[in-house]
């Protein structure tokens, strides 16, 4: 009890003294005006966030117990954090934009070493990538109905993002989908393919499909649906904007499909559907982030393969820190992995089979 009114007290006179002159004028005869500023604009932006945490604590502690509904809220305020704080920072002038990197390399080299290069690390944690929240990736694999040599890989993402448009990038190389995905940040995803015309066709299936990309809308009734935003050509002459650091020459090589994103609706989240037919003989299917995001699960379902009798499946995700838990019912061809965590570029989880 001692403890829970020495808590409320605090955060009551930071609200008092945050929206009085008192603190501002002590702060002038401690640190001076120059600094003293910034500081009471940080707490002032502060004051609503102190003011909700207040009445929060006091109806958790003495109106009710915490239950779902107020977990998933933590859980949500927990994902923001980082960018909360942020911009927090940026909009008291504590820090300016792109000033966020050099705070961490310097962290970062007081902890590892002065003679040590950081920079991959800082870069890997703070990517100019947008970063996703609540992911959920899917990946089914069905047998070719019309060739038993192949399979249709239905690889479904679910996020939330800052975005106005969705770009991907369709290549036939691998070291071609390593060099966008690590330097073209306005890139959304790049898919590779084995051959010319498996190139070809998937482009044109996903430029004919009206339901590759979606964003779920709320609705004036406050319910959820779907709005399709179809993939679309981008210009040659747009290439460069995408592509900076990709040599011209390549590309030829290269496909960029885009799609708009509504902005006269209030998004909830995006869900991009795409399906491949992929070998059964390369004997396995694979998922990797791009970018850092927040995965809540990832799922494989080869229960349509169709390969061969007492096919044996083997599912290994390599995530930092793993707690989840992977589930796997009865069939042994579903894997279902919790992760509830922050992952980074290169993390991922592949499903092999013999």
């Amino acid at each position: 009890m001692k403890r829970n009114l020495i808590y409320y007290s605090v955060i009551i006179v930071i609200i008092y003294l945050s929206n009085s002159g008192l603190l501002q004028s002590v702060l002038n005869a401690v640190v001076g005006i120059k600094w003293s500023d910034p500081i009471v604009n940080f707490i002032k932006i502060n004051t609503q966030g102190l003011i909700i945490i207040l009445l929060l604590s006091i109806y958790l502690e003495y109106i009710k117990k915490p239950d779902d509904k107020i977990l998933h809220l933590k859980s949500d305020l927990l994902k923001e954090l980082p960018n909360m704080i942020k911009q927090t920072l940026m909009a008291g002038g504590f820090i300016s934009e792109g000033e966020d990197q050099a705070i961490l390399t310097r962290i970062l080299k007081a902890h590892y070493g002065e003679d040590v290069n950081v920079n991959n690390l800082a870069n890997t944690v703070l990517s100019s990538r947008v970063f996703y929240t609540d992911v959920s990736v899917s990946n089914k694999l069905i047998g070719h109905k019309e060739n038993p040599e192949l399979y249709d890989l239905e690889y479904e993402i679910d996020f939330k993002a800052s975005i106005n448009e969705f770009v991907i990038a369709l290549v036939c190389s691998s070291h071609l989908q390593d060099r966008i995905s690590s330097s073209c940040t306005k890139i959304n995803d790049v898919l590779v393919f084995s051959s010319q015309s498996s190139f070809v066709d998937n482009v044109n299936k996903i430029k004919n499909s009206e339901q590759s990309f979606r964003v779920v809308i709320e609705s004036t009734e406050g319910l959820s649906n779907h709005r399709n935003c179809k993939f679309n050509e981008v210009n040659k002459n747009e290439y460069r904007n995408y592509l900076h650091d990709i040599h011209e020459d390549e590309f030829k090589n290269i496909s960029l499909l885009r799609a708009k994103i509504p902005s006269d609706v209030k998004i909830i989240n995006y869900l991009l559907s795409l399906t491949f037919k992929m070998h059964k003989e390369d004997h396995y299917c694979y998922w990797v982030a791009d970018r850092p995001m927040y995965l809540n699960k990832i799922g494989f379902d080869a229960t349509q393969l169709n390969y061969k009798d007492k096919t044996v499946f083997i599912f290994q995700p390599f995530f930092m820190n793993l707690s989840g838990i992977i589930q796997n019912p009865s069939q042994s061809s579903i894997f279902s992995l919790d992760v509830h965590n922050w992952v980074v570029k290169g993390q991922g989880a592949f499903l092999t089979w013999r």
